[in-house]
């Protein structure tokens, strides 16, 4: 990871930070930074998502491949961290039980707060972001497929891994077009797709 987009970043978290802190005390919440500490962020989450918070240990987890890449990088220091910030921030005024202090925050708040609820929806509004849900960055999937080839009279099947062992195990695989048996293709191998 780059030493100046970690630095951008804990610039960015530290600045938001205080900013929504001064936010909430303005509307009567009561938070200190020695109450709610500022959170880690590490940058080792994997697939679509572009980050996640983690209410009970303080922590925000970023994509590692979206913050390295320079086309993502201001919105991803900035939007996606704010948005998981105020995560923690509902996950904290929730645990000590000052959502419903509040009549904005706290209206239909009857038990947990929802992910992208009311409460957070209100919160993201106050601290002046815009209450976005998804991201809009192309992401490649990081999970692929292996698969291997099995035939039947009219065409060749991509098998799975898991469908290829329970062949090996006994159970038959019949085409729904042609209701022949499936067969291995000679000199077929696994590959990934």
């Amino acid at each position: 990871m780059n030493p100046n987009t970690i630095k951008l970043v804990n610039n960015n978290l530290e600045k938001k930070y205080n900013s929504i802190i001064v936010t909430l005390k303005k509307n009567g919440f009561k938070i200190t930074k020695k109450d709610f500490p500022l959170p880690v962020v590490s940058y080792d989450l994997k697939g679509k998502v572009a980050g996640k918070a983690y209410g009970l240990r303080n922590l925000i987890k970023l994509n590692k491949d979206l913050i390295s890449n320079p086309n993502y990088l201001k919105e991803m220091s900035e939007d996606t961290l704010y948005h998981e910030l105020v995560h923690l921030f509902i996950h904290f005024l929730y645990k000590t039980q000052q959502l419903r202090t509040y009549s904005k925050l706290g209206e239909g708040c009857f038990g947990r707060p929802k992910p992208h609820g009311i409460e957070w929806k209100t919160l993201m509004v106050l601290i002046d972001e815009k209450p976005s849900v998804t991201h809009n960055f192309e992401v490649l999937s990081g999970r692929k497929m292996t698969r291997i080839t099995y035939l039947c009279d009219c065409r060749e099947h991509e098998m799975t891994k898991r469908a290829h062992h329970k062949i090996l195990d006994g159970s038959l695989y019949k085409c729904r077009k042609c209701k022949e048996f499936l067969k291995l293709k000679p000199g077929a191998y696994f590959r990934r797709v």
